[in-house]
């Protein structure tokens, strides 16, 4: 339908280039497939040209497959007289520069740090006074754990958990997501940091039962979101 619903008016365009965009893992079987049948209906709808994102700026790294799978595809686009296009030095998350060389990457300014020097390596001092207020979720009043200004509904979503704790004697434990309209569960701190600086969160997490793709570390400055992580887990 998209096809027929776009090329209504190709034989009126007074452009000579009628390309779509498509993005394809040629690494995937069901992808690659997927491709195949979108350059035939491409040609049947009077389609001339495709771009194609599929990992061409790191050929590098490709498996052979990837190589015949690319031979394959070319085969069918020139029976059918549809250019490939193909789409390099991608900017975006730039995922394909990285991953030749991380340190590509423009890194951001970190000013008036302290480090100690020992046996030929400086190492970086931490902010003492930069932490977590009881991270290990020991401190709490009637089901709340100080030093945390949001903890979403302690005793119906969020619950003390004193069977289970990576150490000391509890931890914090989320269910029941479907009490609220939007299925949160959320436990948030605000933290005094200082500028120039490079900081790194680490946290303990059980995995059982756990729907990874619903969680989510979110680092925001005042109301402007900063990053997010979405750990690929195993449950």
């Amino acid at each position: 339908m998209i096809f027929t619903i776009a090329t209504s008016n190709l034989a009126k365009s007074p452009y000579s280039n009628h390309w779509i965009y498509v993005s394809k893992n040629l690494n995937n079987p069901k992808e690659f497939s997927e491709l195949i049948h979108l350059i035939k209906q491409a040609s049947k709808y009077k389609y001339n040209g495709i771009v194609l994102d599929a990992g061409l700026d790191r050929l590098c790294f490709q498996p052979p497959a990837y190589f015949r799978r690319l031979q394959r595809m070319k085969f069918l686009a020139d029976s059918l007289h549809i250019e490939i296009v193909p789409m390099i030095f991608s900017i975006g998350y730039a995922s394909s520069l990285i991953a030749h060389n991380p340190n590509l990457a423009e890194g951001l300014p970190v000013k008036d740090a302290p480090f100690v020097i020992s046996k030929g390596w400086a190492r970086p001092v931490p902010d003492a006074d930069v932490k977590i207020i009881n991270g290990d979720f020991e401190e709490v009043d009637n089901g709340r754990f100080l030093g945390y200004q949001i903890q979403d509904q302690p005793g119906k979503i969020s619950f003390v958990d004193t069977r289970v704790a990576r150490k000391g004697h509890q931890s914090i434990r989320f269910e029941n997501f479907s009490l609220t309209r939007t299925g949160n569960g959320r436990l948030m701190q605000s933290i005094q940091v200082k500028p120039y600086r490079a900081y790194v969160i680490s946290f303990w997490i059980k995995t059982e039962n756990l729907d990874t793709e619903n969680f989510k570390l979110q680092i925001y400055a005042g109301r402007q979101g900063l990053y997010f992580y979405k750990p690929k887990l195993s449950a």
